[in-house]
């Protein structure tokens, strides 16, 4: 699964981006956002969500930040939400906006997106509310180094934050910050799932 790309932006539209990875091009879907953070670079690093379905052909989704990529993938966890409404939804409202939103139950901001309809407003605030509040609370701690990267997505993966934390200290022992956030997740997970 492709987790980060880095490389020369190409055809970048609203919606997508070819991404030049040593000679091979990948077709990346954006949201608004991301576009407006890229447009006037010329290489740069994405997070990528890999997104894979049944009755569809594979496809990569691109983020300038690993906060609205974390966001989009709760997103495709609320029932009836798939990856082109989680765009539209990121598109029309910034990550910290969603969350305030959530955190508020403000159903009517919510609805207010187009395809986001008065029941699934309210599957969001209810599906994403405790999601939303422990990734702001970590999101609030961090300071997006490698270690703190790899705290956010392992607590997001379910594992308890203590528990994280206590094999992050061995983890810290067998990898530098110069080794990838999924070595240290992988290396995370051999202490946390052995």
């Amino acid at each position: 699964m492709i987790a980060t790309l880095y490389g020369s932006f190409l055809e970048c539209t609203p919606t997508s981006l070819l991404v030049e990875v040593q000679g091979v091009g990948y077709y990346v879907n954006i949201t608004l956002k991301t576009y407006s953070a890229i447009q006037t670079i010329d290489e740069g690093k994405l997070y990528i969500h890999h997104h894979f379905a049944k009755d569809q052909p594979q496809c990569l989704w691109g983020f300038s930040e690993i906060i609205e990529r974390t966001i989009f993938r709760q997103l495709l966890d609320v029932n009836g939400i798939g990856p082109n409404s989680a765009r539209m939804i990121l598109s029309y409202i910034n990550p910290d906006d969603l969350r305030q939103a959530i955190l508020s139950d403000n159903v009517r901001l919510l609805q207010s997106i187009k395809g986001i309809g008065g029941k699934t407003a309210q599957r969001m605030v209810l599906e994403l509310k405790d999601k939303i509040t422990k990734t702001t609370t970590l999101q609030s701690t961090s300071n997006n180094n490698i270690r703190d990267e790899t705290l956010l997505a392992l607590v997001s993966l379910g594992f308890a934050r203590a528990a994280v934390e206590k094999a992050l200290i061995q983890v810290q022992s067998k990898v530098t910050e110069q080794n990838s956030v999924e070595e240290w997740i992988r290396y995370g997970l051999q202490y946390l799932a052995p």
